[in-house]
């Protein structure tokens, strides 16, 4: 993700009652059942999570060399879309035509917009804020949506935990110490502005899970990650050409890769644009959700908050940062824990409700009714 969220790639195949029946219960119940975790599990999280991090430095390389920030997150939009194609059409052939219309509801087509429109709003700004920003600041900051989450919970009257308390303040502090750092160094590679600008992008991301969540609970994964998808790819377009320009197509012109279809002008641009929108856009769905499928979301999400830290490493090797000052290490510390304490705090809730929910669904189902929510009940396995 990516800081993305991570999406199932099978989810289709037919299963009888019995296999049904194993999806109730508590996740720890279900992983208790299972012989043990394949080795091939933790390589393939490995994977995703430097692929992830990579994702941050690569595309302020591309910053670097004058392309617009707005545009690079749209080019790379534009190619996870064209991945998810083939995914999209997968899962549709297997819907029954009462799934499909599902698609249709107005419900589900508004919350598939919010969806749109909240990683229009996280790559959009997050990519701004690499410009404005140092690369070590935009992560941490950018990574905070469980502390959105729970703001939202207590304004709408939800609950939360004291573990979610606890996190929701290690946040905060954090957050001041690395605008307290910024402040400190003028003319430093951060920016209060930048700093700023990524954790506002953590509330677009945050809008999005809230979005997906009843968009996994209504239809395949594919079948709405793919117009979400290319929706974002449009709005990020759009909102390029009116913030950035059309830029220009020959290559070499100081600030011209700019546009819906600037990547094309530049060799370099193009290949890295096709590695963002495969790698980290791509294929790290699929490697999240192998691992899902054989441990606990909680497992993932945790790995993600230790992406800032990762891609730090990774932009400092290739030269994109300086080595972090002690305000960059305590804030960074303390936001990096902060996610990890209110992901842990919300999870074993939501875990509880989720196998509730299953056990109640999966005493009504039968024949065709099985097939079509057995796809439903393994997306929701996720941060």
């Amino acid at each position: 993700m990516e800081h993305s969220v991570p999406y199932d790639a099978a989810a289709v195949v037919p299963v009888s009652d019995d296999d049904y029946s194993k999806l109730s219960g508590s996740e720890d119940e279900q992983l208790e059942e299972k012989p043990g975790t394949p080795w091939f599990v933790w390589p393939m999280l490995a994977f995703s999570l430097v692929a992830s991090s990579a994702s941050g430095a690569i595309m302020k390389e591309l910053e670097i060399e004058h392309a617009g920030a707005v545009s690079v997150a749209g080019w790379r939009f534009q190619v996870t879309a064209l991945a998810l194609l083939p995914c999209f059409l997968w899962q549709w052939a297997f819907m029954t035509s009462q799934a499909r219309a599902k698609l249709f509801q107005k419900g589900n087509l508004i919350q598939i917009c919010i969806s749109a429109a909240g990683l229009t709003a996280y790559f959009g700004l997050w990519n701004w804020s690499l410009q404005h920003t140092s690369l070590t600041h935009s992560l941490f900051l950018s990574v905070m949506s469980p502390l959105y989450v729970a703001f939202a919970t207590v304004l709408t009257g939800g609950k939360i935990t004291k573990v979610e308390v606890f996190g929701v303040a290690l946040g905060i502090i954090g957050s001041l110490i690395l605008a307290t750092g910024t402040q400190a160094e003028p003319g430093a590679e951060a920016t209060l502005l930048g700093d700023v600008v990524a954790f506002i992008s953590a509330g677009g991301f945050a809008l999005y899970l809230v979005a997906s969540r009843h968009c996994r609970a209504s239809m395949p994964v594919y079948v709405y990650m793919f117009p979400s998808t290319v929706l974002v790819a449009v709005l990020l377009g759009i909102v390029g050409i009116f913030v950035e320009g059309w830029g220009s197509w020959i290559q070499g012109a100081p600030n011209a890769i700019n546009g819906p279809f600037g990547w094309f002008a530049n060799e370099e641009f193009l290949l890295w644009t096709i590695f963002l929108g495969i790698v980290p856009g791509f294929l790290c769905y699929i490697g999240y959700n192998v691992v899902l499928a054989f441990t606990s979301s909680l497992v993932v999400s945790m790995g993600l908050s230790i992406c800032p830290l990762t891609g730090s490493l990774l932009g400092w090797f290739m030269g994109l940062t300086n080595l972090p000052n002690i305000y960059t290490i305590v804030g960074g510390s303390l936001t990096m824990a902060a996610t990890i304490v209110v992901s842990w705090g919300t999870h074993p809730d939501e875990d509880k409700k989720e196998a509730e929910k299953i056990d109640i669904e999966s005493r009504g189902s039968k024949g065709e009714d099985v097939e079509d929510k057995v796809p439903l009940l393994q997306d929701q396995r996720q941060p």
